[in-house]
């Protein structure tokens, strides 16, 4: 055994060094995912209480630190049209006996804190969309707009609903099983855009906003 040692040491040295190098690659590819789940954020929305569009829609912050949600936005599509509302933009006149983020649609969110921002019923309406979405309107859809302490520019995530009708109840059918999370800087950048206009009043051309009502 030793003389096989001996006689072999700079193969055996070669393969020594290379499983070590192979445990340490290993190893770091370890941390390097533990600290991308770390600083990744993971919003969730959900339909809870039901099916029907009367149910509640609920956000969740998945991430490992805070988030701030700075504005819901509802996208309803119906054969090539597309309307889009910022709920956040909307005036409210704020109760001090319920949640200000539930009221204002926006706020902090902590590592693992939910809340509830009304039924979809309810969004719908404050959308000004209530009286238009029974005839022409295919599907909803929910994003989060936020900011995250681990990321320098906005965080994104939208899930999409599509609408039908039976036995009187307007009904949601999620499109996929999970929330979609935006992760692209394109599409980051694009929301980003969209918000500035929102901003500086200037997309009431392209993305006309509903009269302002309470909530």
């Amino acid at each position: 055994m030793w003389e096989f040692i001996k006689d072999n040491h700079g193969a055996i040295s070669a393969v020594t060094a290379v499983l070590t190098m192979m445990i340490w690659v290993l190893y770091f590819q370890l941390l390097l995912n533990s600290y991308r789940h770390r600083i990744r954020p993971k919003i969730n929305i959900n339909r809870g209480g039901g099916r029907s569009s009367n149910s509640r829609c609920v956000i969740t912050n998945m991430s490992a630190e805070a988030v701030y949600v700075d504005a819901v936005i509802l996208t309803f599509k119906g054969g090539e049209k597309q309307r889009i509302c910022s709920l956040s933009d909307l005036d409210v006149s704020p109760s001090a006996d319920k949640d200000l983020r539930q009221q204002l649609l926006q706020g902090p969110l902590a590592s693992g804190e939910f809340i509830d921002i009304g039924s979809f019923d309810e969004l719908i309406e404050h959308a000004g969309e209530g009286d238009t979405i029974a005839s022409d309107t295919k599907s909803i859809e929910v994003m989060v707009v936020g900011t995250y302490t681990a990321d320098d520019g906005l965080i994104a995530a939208e899930r999409r609903y599509e609408l039908s009708r039976r036995d009187g109840q307007r009904l949601l059918q999620p499109v996929a099983f999970s929330t979609r999370q935006v992760r692209s800087r394109w599409e980051r950048r694009k929301i980003e855009q969209l918000m500035l206009e929102w901003y500086g009043n200037e997309a009431s051309a392209h993305f006309p906003l509903p009269q302002r009502k309470q909530i």
